[in-house]
């Protein structure tokens, strides 16, 4: 709301004196006018805005990702195609997925622009974060701009941009009014008269501060002598003061819904009334239309938000008149109240703080796996850590989730948490759990080991499964054990007597799941399979179905699998129908999210095909892309790379050469 505001004229001539930088990144203490400023500015110079609100849960990296493809989203609807999604595996590919995320992201964004992100201290220390925005600067166009709001000076990391003249900053000392802004608002603003002495004692009081000048404003009024007989140690003594003042003028319906109220960072209609039995529409709109510390969001129907110093102080204030228990019953409430409403973030916030561990608890178990899915790993991890070691300890169920949470990002990690939950689920005779955690241990091993030994070991465990006759509880359960058991044996025990019967088992499911990304895992590591074994009737036949399931709203590394399976047909069958489509896919996610493993494996059998033609132009071109890409801390992808050497010598005619890159093979393994 920008009504009413006292244009900034002096400040506005700073902003337009910035209007070729990228990045302008406002910074002075709450309650200094920073969102006010920027607001009327925009206003005033009539430039299509695109308002995102920063909070805490946007310290998780991915969640940030996610809120501001939304708020895109909703700022233009009718712009198709979503943002690139940020998922666990893509963690090592933060710089480039940030480049293409908001080089993606500025094509929507229509020119003239400005794109604002609110309250971005909320996010605390948030390394990840100032490292996208330091990314995202130099994909900013020319004709639309981006404004920091904040309580803190840029970081370290984006401060490095200001070298190369791409952002401004305006700092404390520019936003607090001076002497002629602080009368200009007083003139304005008060309901009496002011004297000489009386600007100049009211300039002295607040020097500037925005918070304190509107509040002592408003007190004068109630006490004309305020000025000449009142003296605050520090601005925080001078806000409390004004505000108590304020809240002894409400009714006491109105003081108990400020007070209730003051836990919720955004206050929903429907939420406050529940919370507080009392009808707060007309509450909030009177404080909101007055501009008293309450704003109203726009783009989002009947919701409110205090000004965080407002804010703190209720709570304050709540915390002391309240008994401790009555404060977590209160809590608890209003994380009832908000899981109902879908705001999951602010539920699990409410639960945490009233320690209800229980609910806390039930709420991961209901949200995790989704959120996981969505990239939030650390949010979900986060949550665990809250909870007492002596409650996880024992909980099965939130050592699996902690492995979830870890399985993208440090698989090692993830395999130790699988394991404890396995012993702990077997010990229980949970049978759901007994699968999902040694399907975890075996995704560790499947698809961020290097060493399948440990395949072994899972076999051990599988056969104890089997000797205790418990079934897979469901059949995406199933279909995910079945594709484990499967992909284990077929690196580390082929000769296994089991093999044949998982063969005919996974083939089975493939046909029937109806679950899209079980099937393409089925389907993709069937034709690696096939290709092992040269039935090249059932490798065309699987990998044409997969291929049937390629889409953009399913992840990339589904799609590489996709992929894979094609080029591996190409390469038994002779078909090249798809090969374009496919380099171009594969190249593209490669600009868009860096080193994936499967682009490098897809790189690496593009090679093959290639080589296998004699095509060296082509063939040169994917050994090349394939050794960019190398992990040189994984040895089958060294064995492969020397393989492709051996193989390229050897087209080459240079046999000395093939042997040796043969004999590297060896060593490797």
């Amino acid at each position: 709301q920008v009504a009413g505001l006292y244009p900034r004229l002096r400040l506005f001539e700073l902003l337009d004196g910035s209007s070729h930088q990228r990045l302008i990144w406002v910074s002075a203490p709450a309650g200094s006018g920073k969102t006010s400023l920027i607001a009327s500015y925009l206003s005033a110079k009539e430039k299509p805005i695109i308002w995102y609100q920063v909070d805490a849960g946007d310290g998780d990296i991915a969640s940030f990702f996610h809120n501001m493809a939304l708020c895109i989203k909703n700022a233009y609807p009718r712009k198709r195609g979503m943002l690139p999604n940020y998922t666990p595996d893509l963690h090592q590919e933060l710089p480039t997925f940030s480049i293409n995320y908001f080089r993606e992201l500025f094509k929507k964004v229509e020119p003239g622009s400005v794109l604002v992100l609110d309250n971005f201290q909320d996010t605390g220390e948030s390394v990840l974060l100032d490292k996208v925005i330091k990314f995202a600067v130099n994909e900013i166009p020319m004709d639309v701009q981006v404004v920091i709001i904040s309580r803190s000076d840029p970081s370290s990391e984006i401060a490095a941009i200001q070298v190369n003249e791409q952002f401004s900053l305006l700092s404390m000392q520019d936003i607090h009014f001076d002497r002629t802004e602080s009368d200009s608002v007083a003139a304005l603003r008060s309901d009496i008269e002011l004297s000489d002495t009386q600007y100049e004692q009211l300039y002295d009081l607040v020097q500037g501060w925005a918070a304190g000048l509107v509040l002592t404003l408003a007190h004068l009024k109630k006490d004309p002598t305020f000025l000449t007989h009142r003296k605050f140690d520090s601005q925080n003594a001078l806000f409390n003061y004004l505000v108590s003042e304020i809240l002894s003028e409400f009714d006491e319906i109105t003081r108990q819904v400020l007070l209730k109220t003051s836990i919720l960072q955004r206050i929903s209609l429907s939420v406050a009334t529940k919370l507080t039995g009392k009808k707060c529409k007309e509450i909030f709109q009177k404080l909101s239309s007055n501009n008293l510390l309450t704003i109203q969001h726009n783009y989002i129907e009947g919701s409110f938000e205090y000004h965080p110093l407002f804010r703190e102080f209720l709570n304050q204030q709540l915390n002391e008149i309240s008994h401790s228990d009555d404060l977590k019953t209160l809590r608890n409430s209003a994380g009832a109240l908000l899981l109902n409403s879908g705001d999951i973030l602010g539920a699990a916030e409410q639960y945490i703080l009233s320690e209800n561990w229980s609910a806390l608890i039930e709420l991961i178990n209901m949200y995790a796996e989704k959120n996981i899915r969505n990239g939030l790993h650390e949010t979900v991890e986060k949550w665990l850590n809250y909870i007492p070691t002596e409650i996880t300890k024992h909980n099965a169920d939130l050592i699996y989730w902690y492995g979830m949470a870890n399985l993208l990002v440090n698989p090692q990690a993830a395999m130790s948490y699988f394991r404890m939950a396995y012993k702990l689920f077997f010990k229980n005779n949970d049978i759901k759990g007994i699968y999902i955690s040694w399907i975890g241990m075996a995704s560790c091993v499947i698809f961020g080991g290097d060493d399948y030994k440990e395949g072994m070991d899972l076999i051990e465990y599988h056969n104890v499964i089997q000797k205790r006759k418990f079934k897979p509880p469901g059949l995406e359960i199933k279909a995910k054990y079945s594709f484990c058991v499967f992909v284990l044996i077929l690196y580390s025990d082929p000769q296994n007597d089991e093999f044949n019967y998982y063969v005919s088992e996974v083939e089975k499911l493939f046909k029937i799941i109806p679950f899209k990304e079980e099937q393409i895992l089925l389907g993709g590591y069937l034709v690696f399979y096939y290709q092992f074994y040269s039935n090249n009737k059932k490798l065309e036949y699987t990998a044409d179905k997969v291929w049937k399931l390629l889409s953009d709203k399913i992840s990339p590394n589904l799609r590489l699998i996709i992929t894979l399976s094609q080029t591996i047909k190409a390469y038994f069958v002779g078909d090249f129908t798809n090969i374009r489509t496919i380099e171009n896919i594969v190249n593209e996610l490669q600009n868009k999210y860096g080193k994936i493993s499967l682009i490098s494996w897809n790189y690496a059998f593009l090679a093959i095909l290639y080589l296998s033609y004699n095509d060296k132009e082509n063939s040169n071109i994917y050994i090349e892309k394939f050794r960019c890409m190398l992990n040189t801390s994984r040895r089958h992808e060294l064995v492969h790379y020397e393989y492709l050497l051996s193989w390229k010598s050897m087209n080459d005619g240079d046999h000395s050469a093939s042997l040796k890159h043969i004999e590297n093979c060896l060593n490797y393994i």
